[in-house]
């Protein structure tokens, strides 16, 4: 293949790479967008008939009140694209979708001293599916800064059974359970768990795009004091 010839065909690395730059990872902290996400979930889930319809054309559960979990957008420009709720879990605050579903292995690993990053509400806007086939492996990044932030043992993904090579190709996960019922949603997952600290081929020299530095990450993940501010309300 002549250098023409790469230039007309870029790798899918260099796809992703390229798109990764033109997407806004941004934290809901507004009812609007928040709003926004809740109906993007509903929208997703209906499509595949894993929720029953309702009047508000929302879908919220529990952990969305829970205090250790953030919201995020994708956006190309004003447009969202998709979007990703991460709980960032402890002994503490042991509120995730993980725990919902594999309580008695989770909570093990907690009792341990262990922090979890959790993503679940992994949703996308169904053109943007079609049009940006980059944007999964996009929006695989929040997860990553979030366990580099947060220095996180492991990360735990409550997956889908069709998704479960993507899982094992990027993370390096590993199953730990097997499928069973997941609460709100009318599908099989199992549980999956990658440990941050696994000396296997470096995950930035296989996905260089996934890197980040700490001040994007703390622009995203940090909640303000709201010692300093008392009419500050935290989302």
């Amino acid at each position: 293949m002549n250098e023409r010839s790469q230039k007309a065909y870029p790798s899918y690395i260099e796809r992703v790479n390229d798109f990764i730059d033109s997407v806004e990872i941004r934290r809901a902290l507004d009812s609007e967008d928040l709003e926004a996400i809740y109906r993007l979930r509903y929208d997703a889930y209906r499509r595949e008939n894993f929720i029953p319809a309702n009047p508000e054309k929302k879908c919220i559960d529990e952990l969305d009140e829970s205090d250790n979990h953030f919201d995020f957008g994708f956006y190309l420009g004003s447009r969202l694209l998709s979007a990703m709720r991460i709980h960032i879990v402890t002994k503490e605050q042991p509120q995730c979708a993980t725990m919902l579903a594999f309580p008695e292995l989770v909570g093990p690993w907690l009792e341990q001293g262990k922090i979890l990053i959790d993503p679940s509400r992994f949703v996308t806007d169904l053109e943007c599916s079609i049009l940006y086939p980059e944007l999964p492996l996009v929006m695989m990044k929040l997860p990553i800064m979030a366990a580099e932030y947060f220095k996180a043992d492991h990360g735990v993904f409550t997956v889908r059974a069709e998704h479960v090579r993507f899982y094992k190709r990027v993370f390096r996960s590993k199953p730990m359970s097997e499928f069973r019922k997941f609460p709100y949603v009318d599908f099989e997952v199992v549980l999956m768990r990658t440990d941050t600290d696994n000396p296997d081929e470096n995950i930035f020299n296989r996905y260089p795009f996934f890197r980040s530095h700490y001040v994007e990450q703390r622009a995203l993940f940090n909640r303000p004091d709201p010692s300093k501010n008392p009419d500050l309300k935290l989302v």
